[in-house]
């Protein structure tokens, strides 16, 4: 008799750890062993999506945090040699294929910019890999396995959702004065931040050099 109500207390503690309601708690404790059984069961439900939804919020977290490590590792090694992704790019347009992926998988596909000699404009696209499907579009451009590529990669900046005021000019005459000509430039987008006041947008370019 004794030790029923230290096992009682117990499971009230564990109860609560989980914010399981008190008249539920009381219930269970008062309750048949099927209407138990039910009460857990819902529980168990309930503790199972907010572990799902607690994983995906935490993916992102950590995604979000290793694109601002990129950001910090361009910011202090600007123009060094880099491998380019196997992946392609579909053109940026508000279809529901592209929206699910960019809402549902932010940890493989991101929103990016494709600048072209003369570099005077861009197209946006969605990032994304190589083996996923093109939905009803076709890539404006695609990983090329037998192309014999050097790519370097340095931080882009534009103003705010403003990707016509961004600092590529620089970028492209720093380059080359190292004595090198550059060809598409592919600028994945890493965050976004103030300086002296001002909102910018943040990219990892990637540039074919030769």
């Amino acid at each position: 008799v004794f030790f029923e109500p230290i096992f009682e207390l117990q499971d009230m503690l564990i109860y609560r750890s989980f914010d399981m309601p008190l008249k539920y708690i009381r219930q269970i404790n008062e309750s048949s062993v099927d209407y138990c059984k039910n009460i857990l069961s819902e529980s168990h439900d309930n503790i199972s999506e907010q572990i799902s939804r607690l994983r995906t919020s935490l993916r992102y977290i950590e995604n979000k945090m290793n694109l601002i490590d990129e950001y910090y590792y361009l910011l202090e090694n600007p123009y060094k040699k880099c491998e380019m992704a196997k992946v392609k790019i579909l053109p940026w347009k508000l279809t529901n294929y592209i929206l699910e992926l960019y809402s549902n998988l932010p940890h493989k596909c991101y929103y990016s910019l494709i600048f072209k000699a003369p570099y005077t404009s861009f197209s946006e696209g969605l990032i994304l890999p190589y083996h996923f499907s093109n939905g009803d579009s076709s890539p404006i451009w695609s990983y090329d396995e037998s192309a014999e590529t050097t790519h370097i990669a340095f931080l882009l900046k534009s103003l705010y959702a403003d990707g016509n005021q961004s600092d590529i000019g620089t970028h492209i005459e720093n380059i080359h004065k190292q004595g090198l000509s550059t060809g598409t430039i592919i600028c994945k987008y890493l965050t976004s931040g103030t300086e002296n006041n001002v909102k910018y947008d943040y990219f990892k370019a990637i540039a074919e050099v030769f």
